[in-house]
């Protein structure tokens, strides 16, 4: 029966998906920063949430493998959007690369530098 659930939720989701999304299927640091620095809340609510899934992922992939977390408590999602915009800003020849890469990278950067 769950399995059933989540077939028909795929499915309604597939379905809903707009062309847009399925012409890009990655996210690039030109775009992130341009969500990242709209006047509108919607692009900067997307922006905030790519972010911290991107940072999600990574502190789950360094549990998992036995790292400390890079950002640790106290830390906050527009204190982390506000490293990542900095970073996109300040190396612009790299921003046509993948959104996710840059956000592990600047994280890593201003967070974890004992970890280079």
């Amino acid at each position: 029966m769950k399995m059933l659930k989540f077939a028909a939720a795929a499915a309604l989701v597939a379905a809903s998906s707009t062309s847009a999304f399925a012409v890009q299927s990655f996210q690039t640091g030109n775009a992130l920063l341009r969500d990242c620095t709209a006047k509108n809340s919607i692009n900067q609510s997307f922006c905030l949430g790519y972010i911290e899934g991107v940072v999600d992922a990574l502190e789950t992939l360094r549990s998992v493998n036995g790292a400390a977390p890079c950002t640790g408590n106290g830390v906050e999602g527009g204190q982390v959007m506000d490293v990542v915009v900095k970073s996109l800003r300040e190396h612009p020849e790299g921003r046509n690369s993948a959104a996710g890469a840059l956000v592990v990278a600047a994280i890593a950067k201003a967070f974890c530098p004992g970890d280079s």
